[in-house]
């Protein structure tokens, strides 16, 4: 029986992942959407930090309406979808020396925070200099932050909450009834129905309508 290689013309391997390509270009599809992107480049040694940038380039993105385009990272992305970046000395993320190479200055012990919500964006017209607070303040006020259902704990949709609160009318031993039905404490069945927890929806995780508009290197 002859071994399956790579679906990718020139790739030889027999490891299949999946979609009938290999393990390394399976992780470029699902990274990038594209088994052929070259995730692995990096510049020459001695590039500097804007040699290196430019060296691996970036895709031109109009993500946010009224905000320049997001440049982004064409290169290897962590699982958060921030660009990773080969600094000569150690692995950087990518908006970041692309802050200390074309942005306000310094970042060391300061957050880089992205205006335009796209982790892979690395275009200094996007990028802050910010603190723990004011980057925690900022998810929370733009409904970034996991709540509701999105928080991996939550054991109940906001469709069960709401009913819950429909069915809940203050009669003796309702909250333990209610509590029984759903498998959760009473307690908890107390907090929502008087507005103690889950007091709004679900934040909608940020979606995007975004179109390709050029291509920096």
């Amino acid at each position: 029986m002859t071994n399956r290689t790579c679906n990718i013309a020139g790739c030889e391997s027999t490891k299949i992942i999946a979609r009938g390509w290999c393990n390394a270009h399976y992780k470029r599809w699902h990274r990038h959407g594209d088994p052929l992107a070259d995730i692995n480049r990096r510049a020459p040694d001695g590039a500097t930090i804007e040699e290196r940038l430019k060296y691996v380039g970036w895709i031109e993105i109009q993500v946010r309406p009224g905000m320049t385009p997001c440049w982004e990272w064409n290169g290897l992305r962590d699982k958060a979808g921030y660009g990773r970046l080969w600094d000569g000395t150690r692995v950087e993320a990518a908006h970041r020396a692309s802050f200390a190479a074309w942005g306000t200055g310094e970042n060391a012990g300061h957050f880089i925070q992205h205006g335009c919500d796209n982790p892979p964006c690395m275009n200094p017209d996007h990028l802050t200099r910010g603190t723990v607070q004011t980057n925690t303040a900022e998810m929370v006020a733009k409904k970034r932050s996991a709540n509701g259902e999105r928080k991996p704990q939550t054991k109940l949709t906001d469709l069960q909450v709401a009913a819950i609160r429909d069915a809940y009318t203050g009669e003796r031993g309702q909250q333990a009834r209610l509590a029984e039905e759903h498998g959760v404490a009473p307690s908890y069945i107390s907090m929502l129905v008087h507005g103690l927890n889950r007091a709004e929806p679900t934040h909608e995780e940020g979606r995007r309508d975004a179109h390709r508009v050029g291509v920096g290197s």
